[in-house]
């Protein structure tokens, strides 16, 4: 009984001195600062000191009061339509803007003007009939625990200041002539991204132009399904910016749907949904990239 017993007290410590081993072995290999069990493991890797983060874009809707997160369309430049006299167009959905603090679990405070904010995110519409082309400044003050054993200098609060600017749609920069290659093409094909305004009379697509001066707001796009097409009008089913359009889901209109361009430096890159079954064209996914020309 006794030698069984020490057979058996012998047999667990063998395998508690594989398990050790084993152990060691796996630490010796493991390397990830987020894993405790790895001898690489920092307890303060991947954190940081509170810091505040803005976002900033324009919002989808014009009916928007504190939208949905997902519609902002993050960027600094944005279209202010005018008419041909320089007056600001009635074009609210246009001038929407929304904030959204990005550090999360924080107590937050904007300025933006006058007015103070406690929201982590909220729209607001710009419109005057003075105009409201040029720079802005939104504040944000963020406050929150700090992470004492990892930043102990940290008092917990910091201050953001961002500027965005409105300009007339013509002299935003996704603006221009672009030189791209169509997924599932062998050649390169030449789109355009133009500011559109109509002429006197009906707003049908024979009065429409391309602005150089003043737009009311709408924007043209050309060839974007390589068949040296144009699509007029496009403000009315899309969001866009100074370096992002972003369209929305109506794929019951002869436009681009589901899907975004987005202008990084000169590079365009841009994925989203087209057809028209009125016209017997598919409804199907185009993606492109390419680089600013003109």
């Amino acid at each position: 009984m006794k030698k069984q017993f020490q057979i058996s007290l012998i047999s667990f410590s063998l395998v508690s001195l594989i398990l050790i081993v084993a152990q060691g072995c796996c630490k010796e290999k493991c390397n990830d600062p987020n894993n405790p069990n790895c001898e690489n493991y920092d307890p303060c890797y991947g954190k940081s000191p509170v810091k505040a983060s803005i976002k900033i874009g324009r919002m989808n809707s014009y009916m928007s009061v504190n939208g949905d997160e997902n519609s902002i369309n993050e960027d600094s430049i944005f279209c202010a339509p005018v008419d041909d006299k320089g007056q600001l167009y009635w074009a609210p959905h246009r001038q929407y803007l929304g904030f959204k603090c990005m550090t999360p679990g924080v107590k937050t405070t904007w300025k933006l003007g006058s007015e103070t904010i406690t929201d982590s995110l909220f729209s607001r519409l710009f419109l005057s009939n003075k105009g409201i082309m040029g720079k802005y400044n939104v504040t944000l003050m963020v406050e929150k625990e700090p992470n004492l054993r990892c930043f102990p200098f940290d008092d917990g609060k910091d201050t953001l200041v961002k500027t965005f600017t409105f300009v007339p749609n013509t002299e935003l920069p996704i603006m221009g002539v672009y030189k791209v290659l169509f997924e599932g093409e062998k050649d390169s094909s030449i789109v355009e991204i133009r500011p559109w305004a109509f002429r006197e009379g009906l707003e049908t697509e024979a009065n429409f132009k391309i602005a150089t001066t003043q737009s009311n707001g709408e924007i043209a796009l050309i060839n974007f399904r390589n068949m040296m097409d144009t699509f007029t009008q496009i403000g009315l089913v899309c969001t866009y910016t100074g370096h992002n359009i972003q369209f929305g889901d109506f794929p019951e209109y002869n436009t681009p749907s589901k899907g975004s361009i987005k202008l990084n430096h000169n590079t365009l890159t841009a994925e989203y949904w087209c057809g028209y079954t009125l016209k017997n064209i598919p409804y199907r996914k185009y993606k492109f990239k390419g680089r600013k020309i003109q």
